[in-house]
């Protein structure tokens, strides 16, 4: 079985465990990016078409031991994302430090890490601490 026969196990999974356990949908997480700015006509600066990114999502949260002379924050969840996370057009992305990510229940999460799950160098899926709400 290779990398990414793996990773849509992993999605289909975690898309089925979401669902179940939510209201009846996968919880999906949109990340959206600044598009490019055309400067071709300097002075006059036409900003880019902001791109949304998509990926099925899982929460869980931080225990105690966790935290415990870490970084990690009462306000900090684990946010794991699933491959592919991509656009409508099938471009794909990675998350990012910094990155505002918008879940499908409503709940918005900032991202302060992330460390990808890639044995043999196929990305499974990213592992993110992210902050929930304002930060």
């Amino acid at each position: 079985m290779s990398g990414a026969d793996i990773a849509a196990e992993v999605l289909a999974a975690v898309a089925e465990a979401t669902a179940e356990v939510g209201n009846g949908n996968p919880l999906i997480a949109t990340i959206t990016r600044p598009g490019e700015d055309d400067v071709s006509n300097y002075p006059v600066i036409v900003p880019g078409q902001p791109t949304d990114y998509s990926a099925v999502a899982m929460i869980n949260q931080y225990s105690a031991m966790d935290r415990q002379g870490t970084d990690i924050t009462e306000r900090d969840v684990k946010l794991m994302l699933t491959v592919p996370l991509a656009d409508s057009a099938g471009n794909v992305t990675e998350p990012q430090n910094g990155d505002t990510v918008v879940l499908s229940d409503g709940r918005t999460l900032h991202v302060k890490a992330v460390d990808p799950l890639q044995p043999g160098g196929t990305v499974l899926y990213w592992k993110c601490q992210a902050a929930s709400g304002d930060s």
